[in-house]
């Protein structure tokens, strides 16, 4: 199979982990994304020119871009504030024949002497918050006492424009992929590998020390010295930073020292350490391939297929830095006596 494929196999499949909570979050942007996208669609002909009967009528619905004119009644009938300082004014907008008014939130300051004037708002028609509505709610008995009448269900966001449709065809787009693509990575391995021999170039350009890591299921161990002993239970592991100790006789470990930090709101409160290992030796291991890991970064590994206590076949990956480290690992193998396979190339 080509490398590029499998490479990108890989990489789907390793986003495993974080594939969820980034789907949920995607999920939840796309739908705000597409809202917006919807009131762009809505108004992409520009502000419609209403009639402010036809607000307070309920007849032109919220997020709405429209042009309405009629007589701005001054100063603020509404301000709202935090933390002391004052965030939004609305005033009315009036007509002087019906006696309708719509509330419209200012987009600057509102004068302070109190007046009338002619004035054309365009904005957005915005519904209206709770504490907004029980306010202007408050205030119709006596409006309407006035030969007055107005609506607590929507004001007007003075200058405030409608999103751009190509902006969040964009970002749906985008999040849409990133949605798909989450959702792949649960249909994807968790490894990919394929059998290779080791190239004796990689090897003579190997530098430093390796770093090891193992993919597989590893058994809990209830002690590491001064004798390894198995303890009760079993989990997974995913490129997780292991160790190789040689065992005596023929056995040899791959461990890992697993260290859970408990949090609570960011804090750290206890540490919880365990340790985890696969005992191999050639009774138990049927197959040892080399090859490469594939994903965001190709590794040099060994794959070992062992059956394990209760003797079901299992998977064990150990990739590493360097092709050096690959090799070095695979003579301990076979120095042990262990199955090389087919894919191992002797140098």
């Amino acid at each position: 199979m080509n490398e590029s494929v499998l490479r990108w196999k890989g990489r789907i499949g390793g986003m495993k982990r974080v594939a969820g909570p980034v789907l949920v979050f995607a999920l939840i942007f796309l739908a705000v994304v597409l809202a917006n996208l919807s009131v762009a669609m809505r108004n992409q002909d520009g502000p419609m020119e209403v009639e402010i009967g036809q607000l307070v009528g309920g007849e032109i619905g919220n997020n709405r871009y429209v042009t309405v004119s009629g007589i701005a009644l001054y100063p603020a009938v509404y301000y709202r504030t935090e933390d002391g300082r004052t965030t939004a004014e609305y005033f009315f907008l009036a007509d002087a024949r019906s006696g309708d008014m719509v509330l419209v939130q200012s987009s600057q300051r509102v004068p302070s002497e109190e007046r009338a004037e002619l004035a054309i708002i365009t904005g957005l028609t915005r519904s209206t918050s709770t504490d907004l509505r029980e306010l202007v709610a408050s205030d119709l008995p006596d409006l309407r006492s006035a030969g007055l009448n107005t609506t607590s269900d929507l004001y007007i966001g003075m200058d405030q424009r409608p999103p751009g449709v190509g902006v969040n065809l964009a970002l749906a787009a985008g999040l849409a992929l990133i949605s798909l693509a989450s959702v792949a990575a649960f249909f994807f391995p968790n490894a990919v590998f394929a059998p290779k021999p080791i190239d004796p170039a990689a090897v003579a350009a190997s530098l430093g020390k390796a770093d090891v890591r193992a993919t597989g299921r590893f058994q809990r161990l209830s002690n590491v010295s001064p004798i390894v002993e198995v303890g009760k239970g079993s989990r997974k592991f995913k490129n997780a930073a292991a160790n190789i100790v040689s065992l005596e006789g023929r056995r040899l470990m791959v461990y890992i020292h697993h260290i859970l930090t408990v949090r609570v709101y960011g804090i750290p409160l206890r540490r919880v350490e365990s340790d985890w290992g696969v005992i191999l030796e050639p009774l138990n291991v049927t197959a040892v391939e080399t090859g490469v890991l594939y994903g965001w970064r190709d590794r040099p590994a060994v794959r070992l297929r062992h059956k394990d206590a209760q003797g079901k076949l299992q998977t064990l990956f150990v990739s590493f830095d360097h092709a050096a480290a690959q090799e070095e690992f695979v003579n301990l193998l076979k120095g042990k006596g262990f199955p090389i396979g087919s894919g191992y190339a002797a140098l």
